[in-house]
């Protein structure tokens, strides 16, 4: 059995944090999960209830300056995954956003069947297709040998000569694999458009959450997208927390697949 340390970064969303984490007990199987939330803030308030849902997490208050109500929350997510591999032990690390959901009971066992294949990166989607960065395996849900993942940092980098980002929270990691030929692997999913999403099964058919399937085409990982913004109201486009919460409680009343 393997253990696994989560790291999720965390701003005042109490919604979203709680839905994640749930999804992840409903759907952990054999496996030994952790949770290090990293709340870029003072607030306390939802502490308690994240604790009930599991007596293996780790929270870590850090009073950030970068953050969402200071349009610099890409920089306190870096944060946020900087402090929490250096409160992570395990082997493997699992790095996402707080917006996802697994579901599943198999999903992380799909993913360590790829690390025993030899990669020693496995994500569940690609940075945007029509983005002008490198095409980078995404941190909303990321497995990565911690070892890796400490020699390299997660902060974004800005390009003066474009005026734009050329690497994303995290994006550093895919490039540090393709510069020294490490094995790494991305499962299908609705975000980068690779999957046919009109043969989902039910009820994933009926949604628009971004959705990783595995190679029987199951989804096994879900993505609200913008979520953080969105718990903050700052963000009103597509899926609304509502939906989300509604729909991982209906899965997770069901104790998963």
């Amino acid at each position: 059995m393997y253990s696994v340390d989560f790291i999720i970064p965390s701003y005042r969303s109490p919604l979203l944090t709680e839905c994640c984490i749930r999804s992840f007990e409903c759907n952990k199987g054999r496996f030994d999960f952790r949770y290090i939330v990293v709340e870029n803030a003072a607030d306390e308030s939802y502490r308690e209830n994240i604790l009930n849902i599991s007596k293996n997490v780790v929270w870590i208050n850090n009073e950030s300056e970068n953050t969402i109500d200071r349009n610099k929350h890409a920089w306190g997510n870096a944060e946020a995954i900087e402090i929490g591999l250096q409160n992570s032990n395990t082997e493997y690390v699992f790095i996402c956003h707080n917006d996802v959901a697994a579901c599943t009971r198999n999903w992380m066992h799909l993913m360590f069947e790829k690390v025993e294949q030899g990669c020693e990166m496995v994500a569940l989607r690609f940075d945007n297709p029509e983005s002008e960065r490198i095409g980078a395996l995404h941190v909303s849900g990321l497995l990565i040998n911690r070892e890796i993942a400490n020699k390299v940092s997660p902060y974004p980098e800005w390009c003066d000569d474009s005026q734009s980002w050329k690497l994303d929270v995290g994006d550093a990691y895919t490039r540090h694999f393709r510069d020294n030929d490490l094995k790494y692997y991305c499962f299908r999913n609705t975000h980068n458009k690779n999957i046919n999403e009109k043969s989902l099964q039910k009820p994933y058919d009926c949604v628009t959450f971004d959705r990783a399937v595995d190679d029987n085409n199951n989804v096994i990982y879900m993505h609200l997208g913008r979520g953080s913004l969105k718990e903050a109201g700052r963000y009103y486009k597509k899926n609304n927390i509502g939906q989300w919460c509604d729909f991982i409680d209906s899965l997770t009343n069901q104790g998963g697949d």
